[in-house]
């Protein structure tokens, strides 16, 4: 793999896999009444989740919907007909019906992994080169942000071998220059 200076080279994140919607394009529409009048707008990868097996309804799983011009974080619900089908936000604002042929083209339905946010995160970057020593940065991140405390510089001398190894992710170096690094991942992160 080859990945320019500032790239991830590694990364391991918790997550599981869900039932859930992906929006495969943008949706607007106007909703309210008696002259007040919002724009609710669903973007394109907009993914929507269900917490179980059995809801109906399926949760937002970033701030992917705007309203007014302001981020919500609306839960989606789908009313499914015979022949046509209706997206609704919040399950008062509904899009307009469409054929449910026509619904299945604007929405991927599967399983997608859907990262903790409140896990353990560990990431390797590639920071540069200074004659034969590559530099490293090593980060943890919980709640989607890095602490202080768990981000740590490593360096790997090119002169003494080019198999390098931190917390547990092993890789080996074919080639590296100021502006990008080529690689090879032996092992990634051990659990923990």
């Amino acid at each position: 793999m080859t990945l320019f200076l500032g790239d991830t080279m590694m990364i391991q994140r918790y997550g599981r896999y869900l039932p859930c919607y992906r929006s495969n394009e943008r949706f607007e529409h106007q909703a309210g009444m008696l002259g007040n009048y919002a724009r609710h707008v669903i973007e394109e990868g907009a993914l929507f989740c269900k917490t179980s097996a059995a809801s109906e309804i399926l949760e937002a799983q970033a701030i992917n919907v705007w309203s007014s011009g302001y981020e919500l974080k609306l839960p989606l619900t789908l009313k499914k007909g015979k022949t046509k089908s209706q997206v609704c936000l919040s399950s008062m604002h509904c899009f307009k019906k469409v054929q449910n042929d026509v619904f299945m083209t604007l929405f991927d339905n599967g399983n997608f992994l859907i990262i903790e946010n409140d896990s353990l995160q560990k990431s390797i970057e590639y920071s540069g080169k200074s004659g034969s020593v590559l530099t490293f940065t090593y980060s943890e991140y919980k709640d989607s942000m890095a602490r202080d405390a768990f981000t740590r510089e490593f360096t790997v001398d090119l002169n003494e071998g080019k198999v390098a190894g931190f917390k547990g992710a092993i890789f080996e170096i074919n080639s590296a220059d100021n502006v990008q690094i080529t690689y090879k991942v032996i092992r990634h992160f051990s659990r923990g």
